[in-house]
């Protein structure tokens, strides 16, 4: 006699689970899916059954559940008082744990983490999370394995391919989970909040990840006439980076980027700095330069050069940022 085992090879893995909130409650209705690779007799399986607990975010046990091992009937439930998972703001998670008791002993147990929202599109007017209008800010990704990865600066080669190995060790393409996770932080930090992902299969771990940090996943941007085209994380350069993060961060920053130090035709130099703030201050070697309020883009032109290397400082509310370098190349303009 074999033991029941959850079969996690379907295309949504041992669990499917549907829910709809209303006001002060979300229903719950979860189908396990199980396997046996022996026939049992059924004065053998009288004794088997599944045990199904829900955990909220502080750690505590919200819903409970015992039902016969094999049978066709879903688990149904209802949580009082749901907290909804709200993107990057609160990224809102329940912890589900299956468990099938079979003879006094448990024979398997499935984990996993689960948010309660509903994402969906209404035509003419747009996205909407949780019935409040959501403004789509989509990164393009491509999912890196092991064979197109580069390793992240953070975590040493080990841990990387360790990570690699142990996630996902019965994949041919072995997703590079240290890299994703890397990637999908600088996307929130760009301040995107959806990412579709170019692949044919997306794997339960990288939707999960997603889930953790507060970015939607979704994979038919192209297919709304009412979203923009949308800009592919992995080809993006320093400058357009902070161009998007310009656009779409809402927390404070400032960024002058070194690539546009140039020098002018009568000898003085220019920059170029992005920020989200209405106003930016440059300062060259301490000294208050000028003021500019055309952002996200601010181009400072006539700076004046006195020695080299150049020191240039920019503020913007709370944030700043300085840079010591030599203009490399030159501009001419008539």
């Amino acid at each position: 006699m074999r033991r029941m085992k959850f079969d996690r090879s379907g295309p949504f893995g041992a669990m499917e689970l549907y829910t709809k909130s209303e006001p002060g409650k979300a229903f719950l209705e979860c189908k396990l899916h199980l396997k046996s690779e022996e026939t049992r007799h059924d004065s053998e399986a009288d004794g088997d059954y599944l045990e199904v607990e829900i955990w909220d975010k502080e750690k505590r046990l919200i819903f409970y559940c015992r039902q016969a091992a094999g049978g066709e009937e879903p688990i149904r439930g209802i949580l009082l008082h749901p907290h909804l998972w709200q993107g990057a703001e609160n990224p809102y998670r329940y912890f589900f744990r299956a468990r099938i008791w079979q003879d006094g002993n448990v024979a398997d147990t499935f984990e996993q983490n689960f948010a309660l929202c509903e994402f969906r599109h209404i035509p003419g007017k747009g996205w909407y999370l949780n019935g409040e209008a959501f403004e789509m800010r989509a990164v393009g990704y491509e999912i890196p394995t092991e064979e197109n990865a580069k390793l992240c600066y953070e975590i040493s080669a080990q841990e990387n391919a360790k990570l690699c190995y142990e996630i996902s060790a019965q994949e041919n393409a072995k997703p590079c989970y240290a890299q994703i996770r890397h990637d999908l932080e600088r996307i929130l930090k760009m301040g995107a909040n959806t990412v579709c992902p170019a692949a044919e299969r997306i794997m339960p771990e990288f939707l999960s990840l997603c889930e953790e940090l507060g970015l939607v996943v979704y994979r038919k941007v192209r297919e709304t006439p009412e979203e923009n085209p949308i800009v592919h994380f992995n080809s993006l350069t320093g400058e357009q980076f902070y161009q998007y993060k310009a656009r779409w961060c809402r927390e404070p920053f400032v960024y002058i980027n070194p690539n546009s130090l140039l020098w002018q035709e009568n000898g003085n130099a220019e920059v170029t700095v992005y920020s989200n703030q209405k106003k930016v201050a440059l300062y060259v070697e301490g000294v208050l330069f000028e003021f500019q309020s055309d952002g996200p883009e601010f181009r400072f032109q006539e700076i004046p050069v006195k020695k080299l290397p150049l020191r240039l400082s920019a503020e913007a509310e709370e944030c700043g940022m300085s840079v010591t370098a030599q203009p490399v190349h030159r501009i001419f303009t008539k």
